[in-house]
């Protein structure tokens, strides 16, 4: 699985095998932990009050 480029830093440093793992161990955080869907939730609020305050 090719993983996304999200920062340079890290395709700099990590090979993409270690940037794989990271984003699984990401994604299984998000789901275990978080809770499903919270993360679209946050970033939904975020808009509203970067649309509202700044």
């Amino acid at each position: 699985m090719k993983t996304p480029s999200y920062s340079p830093w890290a395709d700099a440093r990590l090979t993409e095998p270690k940037q794989n793992d990271l984003l699984k161990d990401f994604e299984k955080l998000e789901t275990d932990v978080i809770g499903e869907g919270k993360h679209e939730e946050l970033h939904r609020l975020l808009g509203t009050i970067k649309g509202k305050y700044l």
